[in-house]
């Protein structure tokens, strides 16, 4: 498969490069191809990303049966709102705001100290919203790390 046939190249490709920062990893696709032309690449920031457990319940509030949703409804007058129905019965549409949040999330601040990364690096990393109530999730030190 085609999709088999990128991934091997990205994943040899990143084999022999460091890479720190989002825009590391970019380059990295951008490149592991060099003919006939190098990957196109498109770069997101975080707003053009969706949490959709916000719109688990409608303005009545209650919980949204997505899977059991036929019909989707959007009205460019009110573009915050969306509006479904479960069936295709004549019955009026149910309403779900969207709330979009805004910036970037924030990291633990006693994680963000902690990190091992270049100097060149550092502006990416010092420019991230701290916050000592967010939960690190890191995976269990072996053995070897705690010792």
């Amino acid at each position: 498969m085609e999709c088999d046939f990128i991934h091997s190249k990205i994943e040899k490709k990143s084999k022999h490069v460091p890479v720190y920062t989002p825009e590391g990893w970019a380059q990295v696709i951008r490149y592991s191809r060099r003919n006939p032309t190098p990957f196109a690449v498109s770069t997101l920031v975080f707003d053009d990303f969706y949490d959709f457990k916000k719109l688990s319940e409608n303005t009545a509030p209650q919980h949204v049966p997505w899977r059991k949703v036929c019909w989707l409804h959007y009205e460019k007058s009110n573009p915050k709102k969306i509006f479904y129905k479960t069936s295709f019965q004549y019955e009026g549409l149910i309403e779900v705001a969207l709330k979009q949040a805004r910036g970037r999330p924030k990291t633990n601040s006693v994680l963000q100290k902690d990190l091992t990364i270049p100097k060149a690096y550092h502006n990416f990393y010092s420019t991230l919203k701290r916050d000592k109530n967010v939960k690190a999730i890191l995976p269990h030190p072996d053995a070897e790390e705690s010792d």
